[in-house]
């Protein structure tokens, strides 16, 4: 298992602290990791224990219970929110701008679930032992832009480049790395950096 698959295991395990935590974990997962088409939210997982999250917390916060089905082929695991109700009410949220967007990150606990959820459906790190690198790949540039930009927020230097049509927000630096990995729950791996 990777040192990512590890700390994506560790982290999905994690209960937010609030319910507002619950939504902004799972809108960041659905901007990192979700297709949306004009009548479902599809997700896709490379980890078993990352579509337990997920589905958990589409229940929490929209009440739909889903399955989360295995492709052998792809290796992922693909979770569809195809009820209406619960689709409307994520796309709302998803349309949020501005300060309405900004209520939802209000207190450090949902900054902290939020780039939880980035996370585990964009992220990776490097095994310390090897090199410092951390990353987020993003469909979208807003999207690369508001995690750089909570991220500032909570004194976390990071940039932004493109790879592939993507946009990936990078922090190299350990201490820095460290921090992100304090504010995403993974606190034993950001003292292993330390150390």
């Amino acid at each position: 298992m990777s040192f990512s698959s590890e700390i994506k295991e560790k982290i999905s395990k994690i209960s937010n602290e609030c319910d507002s935590c619950d939504m902004a974990q799972l809108v960041a997962i659905v901007r990192f990791a979700g297709r949306i088409t004009k009548d479902s939210v599809i997700l896709n997982t490379e980890n078993k224990w990352v579509a337990e999250c997920i589905k958990r917390l589409i229940y929490k916060c929209l009440g739909v219970k889903t399955q989360a089905k295995y492709t052998k082929n792809t290796r992922l695991y693909e979770i569809v929110i195809d009820d209406n109700t619960a689709c409307q009410t994520l796309f709302d949220v998803l349309m949020l701008k501005g300060d309405e967007e900004e209520s939802l990150f209000c207190l450090e606990c949902c900054m902290g679930a939020y780039a939880r959820g980035a996370f585990l459906g964009g992220g990776s790190i490097i095994d310390p032992h090897k090199s410092y690198h951390l990353e987020f790949d993003a469909r979208y540039e807003s999207e690369a832009l508001k995690l750089k930009k909570l991220l500032s927020n909570v004194m976390i230097e990071s940039k932004i480049t493109s790879r592939k049509g993507h946009f990936i927000v990078y922090v190299k630096e350990y201490s820095a790395i460290a921090d992100v990995l304090g504010l995403i729950g993974a606190t034993n791996a950001a003292l292993d950096i330390y150390n």
